[in-house]
Order: structure tokens, then sequence, then C-alpha cells
């Protein structure tokens, strides 16, 4: 045979071969983790957070966008994976008195503790979440003669009374006292901390295994309450 022709003959083949190797579509990579709600509520479910019943994916996604006015819940979950999602379900309900997403987290921004009352509420909170681990009773907010604010309050049986500062003055050092408490009481679980940058906070409880593998799955940077520097040291 002609070489000439044989050279041709290769060339053709090559061209052939080379344009069905580009026309392959490319497999999807099935290890690579998907970004979804769907996946996304599944493993926080796996991970033990189940919203209440009535809080369907429709309720979600119609919460992040009139709630928190953010106008395509999907395509923000999905770009901030777990962190809208998580944040979202550690709020309530504006319009239902006392419903909350989720018993077991919850949202706080430090501005609620101009308000006495607001102490009792975030106590309530704090023990709610703890699943029985530790119980606030009693919860008092007074002024004594020098109008300095204290709370007084049981928990686990053991009364305690806390500095809060001088009159409407908010001591964020409230919040840090939480932190050694769960050392004091030497509970199974501790409180950690999360945050959007803000003057806002998200309190949840964990033990160390349950923290880690929060973290590891999500890909969130959860850390305990306490660390970081975000509220002062108690004083008195």
């Amino acid at each position: 045979m002609n070489l000439n022709i044989i050279n041709l003959s290769f060339t053709l083949l090559l061209t052939v071969l080379c344009s069905c190797k580009t026309n392959t579509p490319i497999k999807p990579n099935y290890n690579e983790p998907s970004n979804s709600f769907d996946e996304q509520l599944k493993t926080l479910n796996q991970l033990g957070y189940n919203p209440k019943p009535t809080v369907t994916k429709d309720f979600i996604l119609d919460f992040i966008k009139h709630e928190l006015e953010i106008a395509n819940p999907i395509d923000s979950i999905q770009q901030n994976p777990y962190h809208l999602l998580y944040y979202a379900l550690s709020h309530q309900d504006a319009n239902i008195e006392g419903y909350y997403l989720t018993d077991q987290y919850f949202w706080y921004v430090l501005d609620y503790f101009e308000q006495p009352i607001a102490y009792e509420y975030f106590m309530k909170r704090m023990g709610k979440i703890t699943d029985g681990q530790i119980k606030y009773e009693d919860v008092k907010v007074d002024f004594d003669e020098n109008n300095i604010k204290w709370i007084s309050f049981k928990v686990n049986g053991k009364p305690k009374k806390w500095h809060l500062g001088e009159g409407e003055f908010v001591d964020d050092s409230f919040v840090q006292r939480f932190a050694y408490l769960t050392k004091e009481l030497k509970t199974k679980g501790k409180y950690t901390y999360f945050d959007n940058g803000g003057e806002d906070f998200i309190i949840d409880f964990a033990t160390d295994k349950e923290q880690e593998e929060f973290n590891r799955r999500t890909g969130l940077k959860r850390i305990w309450l306490g660390e970081g520097n975000h509220f002062a040291e108690p004083k008195y």
C-alpha cells in the first residue's frame, strides 16, 4: 500500500477518535458533596436537628424570604451552604407568639437585654436547649439602692446571683458567665457560639463529639461559648 495513503488513513482515524473523545460527556463526581437545600436539611437532620413538623420546606423558604428579607432563598442557601439554613432555623416566627422553628438552639441580640424581662426569656431558652441537663428557675431581675442591676435564680436547684451592671447598661459579660457555668455543673454538653459578624448570635448546646461532627459535616466554624473574645469577662 502506498505510504501516503497509510499516513492519510492514520490521520483521519486520529481525527475521528479525538472528535469522539471531545463529545463524550463528563461523568459527575458523586463523591463531591451536594449543596442543595434537601441535602443540607438532611445533613442537619442526621446531626440531630429536627425542625417542628409544621416547619416544612415551603415554610422555611417563605420564612427566609419574608422574615429574613432574602429575595432568592434557594440560591442563597446553595451559595452559603449550611450557614443560612442553620441561621434561619434558629429564629422564631414573629407572626406567632412563642413559636420557634426549633427548640434545639436559638438566635439572640444583645440589644434585647435593655429590657429586664429579656433576661428571663434568655435563661428560659438557655435551659430548653440543654434537653434537661440544665434547669433555670425563679429568675428575677432587681435594682439595688445604688441602681445596680442584679439577676437571681436557681440553676439545677442551686441559688445564684449575678451582677448585671448599672442602670440600663447592657453588660455582655452576662452571656460569658454561661461558659463557666457548664464547667461548674460538669454537664456532658457545653454552650456553643456562632455569629454572622454582627451583634446577633446563635447559642447552641453540644458535646465535644457533636461539636466536632457538626463542624466537619457542615463546614461551619462553630466555637464554644466563651472563646474568641466576643463577650467581656465578669468583674464581680
